[in-house]
């Protein structure tokens, strides 16, 4: 089985992945992290043989995200926006969510049906 989790250097996507190696022992495990994330917190499991680290800077990458959910099983997806600001100007706010849903879109459009 393989599984993939989003946003793996996020708290979520981070406790996520520690509680899947131990609860899964014969799995997989994918995680997705941008280029700049620390990995620091998680270094113990990536090590391991079976948690394998996908660098994509936004779920927008195509070739990126199409290695990693190569004959994947299950997806989390935890992933969100690396920073927000304050929505003053709603423009911005609505741009700002949209390339948000557009990720989670190319995500579930790569998806094996």
């Amino acid at each position: 089985m393989i599984v993939l989790v989003t946003g793996a250097s996020g708290f979520l996507g981070g406790r996520l992945v520690e509680l899947l190696v131990d609860q899964l022992q014969d799995a997989e495990l994918r995680i997705t992290v941008r280029p700049q994330s620390s990995l620091s917190h998680l270094q113990h499991l990536v090590s391991s043989k079976r948690v394998h680290v996908f660098c994509i800077q936004s779920l927008e990458d195509e070739q990126g995200l199409a290695k990693a959910l190569k004959d994947v099983n299950y997806i989390f997806h935890c992933a969100a926006a690396s920073s927000y600001v304050a929505c003053v100007d709603l423009e911005l706010c609505c741009c700002t969510n949209d390339m948000e849903v557009i990720g989670q879109l190319m995500l579930i459009l790569r998806l094996p049906m």
